[in-house]
């Protein structure tokens, strides 16, 4: 429980500036719904003048109308979801690394403490870190669309469906990072990594949505959790969450073991 609370506190800056970013980029976005609401002619027109292969890279490729939040909340969503997957994937690259490349794992392991304990603390206050930032996530969305958009008629239904996604989403690629960081023998760059796989993921997810291609679609969570699928059907893929939940035990249970095996660097 001490580990616990000392790695809460310790992360109580980094969530806190995240969570001002998600209000950030929700409220710029949004920002610009009432005047593209008072363009809907134009706005269709520009629409169906796009690409199919650039609206569906966006998870456009089902919108009607960019004039309406059913329209314009995909084009936001995919965006959001970027931040999150970068905030969980730094969050799990060093949830079990950051004494290693700060050179303080010597102070931690004369603790006595084992290794369980340790890890089963790291793990439970980063995952009560995404959690808040999930709440805040879901509060920015619902804020926002009462300010920007208060006369229109949203799908309670959906409208929840990507609330259960967001956490899920999160965990997939914290669960991943936790999981690389354990094969890798030292986390050099928290940051890159976390960006290199949260932009490959997204990179997979277009290409994918571009070319038509379902293999593609199995290796990205972005389209475990397709926005614009969601919206359109107003429910998750029963199978692509079933995948997350197994993606997310196995990479626990191999990064615990891996864990329990490592060899730690001390200086």
């Amino acid at each position: 429980m001490t580990i616990f609370k000392f790695e809460v506190k310790k992360n109580i800056g980094s969530t806190l500036l995240w969570i001002i970013g998600i209000f950030a980029f929700m409220i710029t976005m949004m920002a610009f719904y009432p005047m593209i609401a008072q363009e809907q002619e134009l706005m269709d027109m520009i629409l169906a003048y796009y690409p199919p292969e650039l609206l569906r890279a966006f998870g456009l490729s089902n919108v009607q109308s960019l004039a309406t939040i059913k329209g314009y909340l995909p084009l936001i969503f995919v965006f959001l979801q970027l931040l999150l997957a970068i905030q969980a994937s730094v969050s799990g690259f060093s949830a079990l690394t950051l004494e290693e490349s700060d050179r303080t794992a010597d102070f931690l392991l004369t603790k006595p403490v084992n290794r369980t304990q340790i890890y089963s603390s790291k793990v439970s206050a980063a995952l009560f870190g995404l959690g808040v930032i999930s709440l805040a996530s879901v509060l920015a969305i619902i804020s926002t669309i009462m300010i920007f958009a208060p006369d229109e008629t949203v799908n309670q239904s959906i409208l929840n469906m990507l609330y259960v996604s967001i956490p899920l989403f999160q965990v997939v690629f914290f669960s991943v990072g936790l999981v690389v960081s354990m094969m890798l023998k030292r986390v050099r760059s928290v940051l890159g990594m976390a960006m290199g796989l949260s932009f490959f993921t997204y990179g997979s997810y277009a290409i994918k949505e571009t070319i038509d291609s379902d293999w593609i679609g199995h290796i990205t969570p972005f389209h475990y959790f397709d926005v614009a699928i969601i919206v359109q059907q107003g429910t998750l893929n029963t199978f692509y969450v079933i995948l997350s939940v197994l993606i997310i035990i196995v990479s626990v249970i191999f990064s615990y073991v891996l864990y329990k095996k490592r060899n730690i660097a001390l200086y």
